[in-house]
């Protein structure tokens, strides 16, 4: 049958027209939200039927269809779903950049962790930081002076290990004062001979006395073997203290600092800067040789050695294998003569040699930029860790390093205890070579007055009076206290003692020969307050130990 056009035009009221449909085919009519996509669970086991009439068979029209609600229904779904898209995709970015973050700070923690383990294994407390911050200042003596003792064992050392081959022996075999004047810029170094003999604070297998170089291990307790890692920190600290003691009892200056290394350390540092230039000077035409390092001459021939190494005198450029060569070398003849390998005086041209190699290092580390480079101090650091302790802070550090930088070669000078007036000597003793102090066995009084001269600036320094004092009041210790005090401004006090007042002022100041050691005395009314000078010798009550200046504490 057929139909109108008019019967197709949508009535007023739809629904009512509208054939009904089953609640679970109805279309989701929320239109803020886009609709789910129906769920397995949610669908029925048959399909639903559908009201439809091919188009083949006239008069079956097709169901109604609400465009509006079609519209609703699709329009919302694509924006909704890009913009959930881009919210997964700005989240995805987000936690990359945080993942990258938190990876960055993980890796520079973890550096900034090793240079403050690396800072730590060479110097005593402190951060890495230390090194690009205003440097601490140094600790000094009464004139202004930082004192450092550098010394160097030789448990790296081949040709000291133990006849077992385990633990070598750690012997001080290298042992130096370097004394800087920041006020002046100034800086002095003085070898002390490793044979020296002197008293040691306890007793060790090798005695109560014994050659200066043992005074480290004996004191540390590690007699040929060497601390164990677990209280190398312990020991290496005792052992250095002790140096230090004895130190200044033969030189009369104070160390406020210590530095140990071993062997290994002056090859990598010399390394580390790229090797260095030193004028090497021999006694004789076959230039510097010593039969200890025929093992390591070709073929084990000493003459292919001697010719290869220092044929003659004049500026070498080292590496750190031959400057290691060198600071070693003391000409140890064997079957040859002294004269014609060069060094005369043995250990005392090693000594000097030793002072030459250190100004070198310092010449070309301030040269090379390492000095004010904290990259290129950390470097050093890191090369040097293993093979160094010191009980400079790493903020002393970088004052330390600053005050080298302003240095100029010719602020840099060496004390020559062997020189044209020698205040050392060698001798027998004990059944041993030594070397002593040519005021005597014990008696350091020629080494400390000579290097009192040398360092300080003081001009009563340069007068070299000798000082006894004597302790008149009720004050015990009064006399030790003052010569401690004095010995630190560089004075030479050859005895102490006890005796009766000779005054009604603190100090009486008794100077045998009028007119003279007038500086000294000068520099005595100075420090000591309320002192009288008498220019005199001292009453016959009171011993002079044949000294210039005699002082009676009297209260």
């Amino acid at each position: 049958m057929s139909r109108k056009i008019s019967e197709f035009v949508r009535p007023q009221n739809p629904d009512a027209y509208r054939p009904q449909v089953p609640a679970y085919q109805q279309p989701h009519q929320s239109p803020q939200i886009a609709p789910k996509q129906p769920q397995p669970a949610e669908r029925p086991t048959q399909p639903a039927p559908v009201a439809t009439t091919p188009a083949s068979q006239p008069g079956e029209s097709l169901p109604p269809v609400d465009l509006n609600a079609l519209d609703t229904h699709l329009d919302p779904l694509p924006e909704k779903k890009l913009r959930k898209r881009r919210f997964r995709i700005k989240l995805t970015k987000k936690r990359v950049i945080i993942s990258i973050i938190i990876l960055l700070l993980l890796i520079a923690g973890g550096i900034f962790a090793y240079l403050n383990y690396t800072a730590s294994k060479v110097t005593n407390g402190g951060t890495i930081l230390d090194l690009v911050t205003p440097g601490v200042p140094l600790k000094t003596d009464s004139e202004g002076r930082t004192n450092i003792l550098v010394f160097g064992t030789s448990q790296d050392d081949a040709a000291h290990q133990n006849a077992d081959g385990g633990g070598g022996l750690w012997l001080t075999d290298s042992i130096m004062l370097v004394s800087l004047n920041k006020e002046a810029n100034t800086a002095k170094m003085v070898s002390i001979p490793r044979d020296l003999w002197v008293k040691l604070d306890e007793q060790c297998s090798v005695g109560s006395e014994w050659k200066i170089n043992a005074v480290y291990e004996c004191a540390a307790g590690v007699v040929g073997e060497g601390p164990s890692p677990s209280d190398y920190t312990k020991k290496d600290k005792e052992g250095a203290t002790a140096l230090m003691k004895t130190v200044t009892t033969v030189t009369g200056i104070t160390p406020q600092y210590y530095a140990h290394v071993n062997y290994n350390v002056l090859k990598q540092a010399v390394d580390a800067v790229g090797g260095i230039s030193v004028d090497i000077k021999g006694d004789g035409a076959s230039g510097i040789y010593d039969t200890n390092f025929d093992w390591n001459c070709p073929n084990g021939q000493p003459y292919t050695c001697k010719n290869v190494y220092y044929p003659k005198d004049g500026t070498y450029e080292l590496d750190g294998l031959h400057a290691l060569y060198l600071a070693r070398a003391r000409a140890d003849a064997g079957a040859y003569s002294y004269k014609d390998f060069g060094l005369a005086r043995g250990d005392f041209d090693r000594q000097l040699n030793q002072q030459k190699i250190m100004t070198a290092l310092k010449e070309k580390a301030q040269s090379a930029g390492v000095l004010t480079n904290p990259v290129a101090v950390f470097n050093l650091l890191n090369a040097l860790g293993n093979n160094i302790t010191t009980s400079i802070s790493t903020g002393e550090m970088k004052t330390f390093l600053e005050t080298l930088q302003k240095l100029k070669p010719t602020d840099i000078t060496s004390i020559d205890l062997n020189g044209d007036e020698p205040v050392v000597k060698t001798g027998s003793y004990a059944g041993q070579s030594i070397v002593l102090a040519t005021s005597g066995i014990l008696d350091y009084t020629s080494m400390i007055t000579l290097i009192g001269k040398q360092l300080s600036t003081n001009p009563a320094i340069a007068e070299g009076a000798t000082i006894a004092i004597y302790n008149g009041g009720e004050t015990a210790g009064a006399a030790a206290t003052l010569q401690t005090k004095l010995t630190e401004g560089g004075l030479s006090v050859v005895a102490t003692g006890n005796a009766d007042p000779t005054g009604a002022t603190t100090y009486t100041i008794y100077i045998a020969k009028p007119d003279s050691f007038t500086k000294t005395a000068s520099y005595l009314t100075k420090t000591l307050k309320d002192a009288t000078v008498a220019q005199t010798a001292a009453p016959a009550t009171v011993p002079t130990n044949n000294a210039d200046i005699v002082i009676v504490i009297n209260k």
